[in-house]
């Protein structure tokens, strides 16, 4: 019985990228033994104060002997993040996308396998097509068609066959679009919009900001990861699947407009450009029945706690 995270052996890939570290912080937080795969320096997890705390590896998902290091004290569960997570450079650099996020994901399931860990795999909600009138079930056919999308399918199916054949507990989270602080990735709507307000500067916004998405704050999400871990661990998962999001979809330029508010700016947002206009919804409740998990912040407590968290930690 998982009674709690102390002294628990977990594994995090990607433990220096944005959703990692703080995860890496909510696992140091409750008593876990964390390693963690770096590509890298190890900024995030200073950035959170916890690069002491954590067992930083140096590990490319890509190279299977590095992976071997890496579960070398045998978890108990591994979080499976590495990925190449942005939408933009998945598409200048098709064969790495797909080297990173299907063959990785592949070698680190046959490595979760031989030391006996359960894996939690982090999906997307790129995965469905971005378009519902409703919201998107985790039984729904995934049809999404960008390099990254089809990317996180295929590794999806890798963990389905991983469950198959090797008899592996792994569960598959699809997230929203989720922020917070220490996000690095000024590509993304929320940190490049609070970078451009906190820099003085007018926020850019593709189109006229109709597309409808579905934000999670960072800290929620992870806990819903945290929960999700639990089960996996705890029972044999055949690749089940979770939807963590909001449950609710607001316009880009909604977010932005709350930003501008709680900075208090009289900066105006300048619209360029063509918007490819999508309205992305998950549906949340297979989380909160099965895992007792809902998101704790609304949509605006999220982005002031971000927009704080940037202006402490730019």
């Amino acid at each position: 019985m998982w009674d709690n995270w102390e002294n628990k052996r977990v594994l995090v890939t990607g433990a220096n990228g944005f959703i990692g570290g703080w995860l890496c912080k909510k696992l140091v937080e409750k008593g876990a033994a964390v390693t963690g795969t770096v590509h890298g320096d190890q900024e995030l997890l200073e950035s959170h104060d916890i690069a002491k705390k954590v067992k930083a590896v140096q590990a490319d998902v890509r190279n299977p002997s590095e992976l071997k290091e890496a579960f070398a004290e045998n978890p108990v569960l591994c979080f499976h993040l590495a990925a190449m997570s942005s939408t933009r450079d998945a598409v200048k650099s098709l064969e790495q996308t797909f080297e990173i996020n299907v063959n990785g994901t592949k070698n680190v399931l046959e490595a979760a396998a031989e030391a006996g860990a359960a894996v939690v795999f982090v999906s997307s909600v790129k995965a469905y097509d971005g378009q519902t009138e409703n919201c998107f079930l985790e039984e729904d056919e995934l049809l999404g068609k960008s390099a990254y999308a089809k990317s996180k399918i295929a590794a999806e199916a890798e963990c389905k066959k991983a469950s198959e054949e090797r008899g592996l507990s792994v569960a598959v989270a699809r997230l929203g679009n989720v922020f917070g602080g220490r996000d690095s990735n000024f590509t993304r709507l929320v940190p490049g919009a609070i970078k451009q307000i906190l820099d003085g500067k007018q926020p850019q916004v593709m189109g006229k900001g109709e597309s409808l998405l579905d934000f999670a704050y960072v800290e929620d999400i992870v806990e819903g990861l945290m929960l999700i871990g639990e089960k996996a661990a705890e029972s044999r998962l055949e690749a089940e699947e979770f939807n963590l999001g909001s449950g609710e979809c607001h316009s880009v330029r909604e977010v932005v407009e709350i930003l501008l508010d709680i900075a208090e700016s009289d900066q105006k947002i300048v619209f360029s450009g063509e918007e490819k206009i999508c309205r992305e919804k998950l549906c949340i409740e297979k989380a909160g029945k099965e895992l007792g998990w809902k998101p704790k912040n609304s949509l605006r407590a999220g982005l002031e706690k971000a927009f704080g968290q940037f202006k402490e930690a730019p």
